[in-house]
């Protein structure tokens, strides 16, 4: 399929709406703003959280038994029967957490939003899925440059009387930096999409202009793992170029190259961590990360096997009270998804995670390597970005955005390996729901054409 074809796609603007709001509550910036707007203390079971949250949750479940058909089931069993028995973990858990209330709602919500991104991957075609999250982020990233300019005592945390020499970190319509940091590179990362894939003066000025502000908040916001994933996204994207080169070799050569680069750059960056941490205004210790990291691994150690339920550990103070006084602030989370896992679901929920975590990774690099195309590169692109994203957050933890994103990652291999040849029909009519002939002759469903277009 070329590249004009996908261009003049059908786009669905309902789904994209639907997709873009979805995405913009589940960042909790909007939770966060109404709280603010009604006086309402900040916590997960608050009624400007668990109502939006919660309709995102009930439509995804509604969209996903609507929209996904049988066939596409068949295709993705792998990826979905694995998460569903982590999510079936994830809920049982309630039977043995230290604050089972908190777990029974959240882990129902964090289902939904699991259904939600299951939708998303499978039924959007990729120029939906583009625009839907180009629209949320940079319009969450514009308006946190509007209230920071305009209520700028409100929207940023500025350096304590005792060291002026600290750099001022903004948060925008977040509750702090670290939320604003990835939405704003987000932000900067699909505007390169959507210049790309809308040559329209319209559409790339409206790129260029959320590219710089998202560059801009993402540096603000002093946020060291959104900045990494921005980085290490423009580079990779660099590289795609190479991608043709890289093929004359054999894939076990280049992967097993790959990791080895990952591997030294991960021990050069720690060992050089206290020169370049504060150049973008971080510290050695990560914003103590290290230290949660410690305190975090001696809690598993005590309950090894089932941890102590899906996000109950931070609602239990006779848990918490140690470490945060160790640390000097209530902190909330592990800062690392496979920590947080082990923590609250312990080691079967460990394995069960690395399972999807390996399906995402490996399916989307394969899809990378047998073709390149704006469709592989963008989802590579995105998979790099939640990795590093997991590495040093916990997203995992609650119904967020980049679980969202992690659970389509998981399933959009099995749709990254669909082609549609020139001269199939691509009308929905012309749709072959039989799994068999889905399997040899290739689906040529509408919303696979913005799966398949080359650079």
């Amino acid at each position: 399929m070329g590249e004009s074809s996908l261009r003049g796609e059908r786009l669905r603007i309902e789904a994209i709406a639907v997709s873009a709001v979805a995405l913009a509550i589940l960042t909790n910036g909007p939770s966060v703003t109404i709280s603010r707007h009604y006086a309402v203390p900040l916590g997960w079971e608050r009624w400007p959280y668990i109502i939006p949250m919660g309709l995102v949750a009930l439509a995804g479940v509604f969209l996903a038994g609507r929209s996904i058909e049988l066939w596409q089931v068949r295709l993705a069993r792998w990826p979905l029967t694995v998460l569903a028995v982590f999510m079936a973990w994830t809920i049982t858990s309630v039977m043995w957490s230290v604050a089972p209330d908190a777990t029974a709602t959240r882990s129902l919500l964090t289902t939904g939003v699991a259904m939600f991104g299951i939708w998303y991957g499978l039924c959007l075609s990729f120029r939906e899925q583009l625009l839907a999250l180009s629209i949320s982020m940079s319009t969450l990233t514009l308006w946190s440059l509007a209230v920071i300019l305009l209520q700028p005592h409100t929207h940023q945390i500025y350096p304590p009387p005792w060291h002026p020499g600290w750099h001022t970190t903004v948060f925008g319509i977040f509750g702090n930096p670290n939320s604003l940091g990835p939405v704003a590179a987000l932000a900067a990362l699909t505007a390169i999409g959507v210049w790309w894939m809308f040559p329209n003066a319209v559409a790339r000025a409206w790129a260029v202009v959320t590219a710089v502000v998202g560059v801009i908040l993402v540096l603000w916001s002093q946020c060291e793992t959104a900045i990494a994933g921005l980085i290490i996204g423009v580079i990779a994207l660099a590289c795609m170029a190479a991608m043709p080169l890289l093929r004359k070799a054999r894939w076990w050569v280049v992967a097993g190259s790959l990791l080895g680069l990952v591997l030294v750059a991960w021990k050069v960056a720690f060992a050089t961590i206290d020169r370049w941490a504060p150049a973008v205004g971080g510290s050695a210790m990560l914003s103590s990360r290290r230290l949660i990291w410690s305190d975090v691994r001696s809690a598993i150690a005590l309950r090894p096997w089932r941890g102590y339920g899906f996000f109950a550990f931070w609602d239990n103070p006779d848990y918490t009270a140690a470490t945060y006084q160790h640390i000097g602030t209530p902190y909330g989370s592990a800062h690392n998804s496979v920590l947080e896992v082990a923590l609250g679901l312990g080691r079967v929920g460990v394995v069960l995670f690395l399972v999807l975590a390996g399906m995402m990774i490996v399916g989307v690099a394969r899809a990378l390597w047998k073709r390149t195309t704006v469709p592989t590169v963008g989802w590579a692109i995105l998979v790099l970005f939640l990795v590093v994203q997991n590495s040093m957050e916990s997203f995992v933890l609650w119904h967020s955005y980049l679980w969202m994103l992690f659970v389509a990652a998981t399933v959009i291999p099995t749709r990254l390996g669909w082609h549609h040849p020139e001269g199939e029909a691509s009308q929905p009519e012309d749709v072959v729901h039989d799994p068999e002939r889905v399997t040899t002759r290739r689906h040529p469903d509408e919303a696979l054409v913005g799966l398949d277009a080359s650079f």
